[in-house]
């Protein structure tokens, strides 16, 4: 599914140019229109939404050999075997960037940048509330949001019995109600401490996860066993149609309410999910049909490569753009920096990720491919 990994790219691309914006001091743009105003700068300071791309389009692709199982068009997965490939795709890189970052720290000032006793939780990625892991930290401001996904991982095939199409309706309900309640029970807990790490947590993010998964058990259903034929089309586009829209609508309302969006509000129980439908729809316009302008133009070799190459982008975006800022260039520079910084950023990071992806990351998948057959 080639535009899927066309979006992966493009997520992980809207990420680095939110912190690029943030980091250059951000810029407001505004405009009127019948009589209202509305902000221009969107698609920068939404940048972070990105990450609610990566939830949508990691639960429907693993998703996806669960459903074909249950609708009798493929084999069941084996445990086994989906937890290794899932621990091999992400914790080498990242095992490869705390390496890197280690080293130089240790270079620059003779000493880790984290205490001794830390190792141990930086090992298991323990980027979770306190007392269970470390809480936040400064390294890298992404690392938090790999064991939420990793978190994913292990949840998947616990509940994998369930990926049944009659199961869809319930799938979806308990996805929403496990947000609400989780986030509800932090809003109790967690008092002065910062809500969004928290209330982000799986159980926090199972909106974006659960439709992701509903997503899954659609395109199984309507578009592998054909049940849809053109009323399910017809759907398809006009949801499509309106996608534009309602992204523009949640916008616009998060830029007006984004001080109560990590608080106890509609918005902060509702935007996730909201924004994750307009994510499914897309996915599902993806899939329907390999030859559509749709999927030419985000499986298109660019957008493709740029997807295969989204983890290293994700992880070392943020790292090169605070070093790019303390560069003398950077630091002397007169104008708005977010434009040079941009490009800049995006230039360096794609080197970097394409680096990791040739010379490590792909070889060590390989590896462990031909490991797991051989195994077989």
């Amino acid at each position: 599914m080639s535009a899927l990994t066309g979006f992966r790219g493009l997520a992980a691309l809207w990420v680095l140019v939110y912190h690029a914006w943030v980091y250059a001091v951000p810029k407001e743009l505004t405009f009127s229109l019948f009589g209202e105003s509305f902000y221009g700068h969107v698609f920068l300071s939404l940048g972070w939404a990105g990450v609610q791309v990566f939830f949508v389009l990691s639960a429907f692709l693993l998703t996806l050999p669960f459903a074909r199982a249950h609708a009798g068009l493929g084999e069941y997965p084996r445990t086994d075997e989906f937890l290794i490939k899932r621990v091999v795709r992400v914790f080498p890189a990242y095992y490869l960037q705390v390496g890197v970052l280690f080293s130089i720290a240790w270079l620059l000032n003779g000493d880790l940048p984290v205490p001794f006793s830390q190792l141990p939780g930086y090992a298991l990625m323990l980027f979770v509330p306190e007392p269970i892991g470390l809480g936040t930290q400064e390294i890298n401001g992404v690392w938090w949001t790999l064991p939420i996904e990793f978190s994913f991982y292990l949840l998947l095939p616990v509940i994998a019995s369930c990926l049944r199409w009659r199961y869809t309706l319930w799938v979806l309900i308990g996805s929403l109600l496990c947000m609400l309640m989780w986030r509800f029970v932090m809003v109790a807990i967690v008092e002065a401490k910062p809500l969004y790490f928290s209330a982000q947590q799986v159980f926090g993010s199972m909106d974006s996860f659960g439709l992701g998964m509903v997503a899954a058990l659609i395109h199984v259903q309507y578009v592998e066993k054909s049940a849809g034929g053109s009323r399910y089309r017809a759907v398809l586009w006009s949801l499509t149609l309106a996608t534009p829209v309602l992204f523009f609508l949640l916008g616009q309302w998060m830029m007006r309410q984004h001080m109560n969006y990590w608080g106890p509000s509609l918005i902060f129980y509702t935007w996730s999910a909201l924004f994750s439908v307009g994510v499914v729809v897309l996915v599902l316009q993806s899939t329907r049909k390999p030859d559509t302008w749709f999927n030419r133009v985000f499986g298109s070799p660019i957008f493709f490569y740029l997807g295969m190459v989204s983890y290293g982008v994700y992880l070392w975006h943020l790292p090169i753009v605070k070093w790019l800022l303390s560069t003398e260039f950077f630091a002397s520079y007169a104008g708005y920096k977010f434009p040079p910084l941009m490009v800049a950023s995006f230039t360096l990071t794609l080197l970097v990720a394409a680096l990791s992806w040739h010379l490590y990351e792909r070889r060590v998948i390989d590896y462990s491919r031909r490991w797991l057959a051989k195994r077989r």
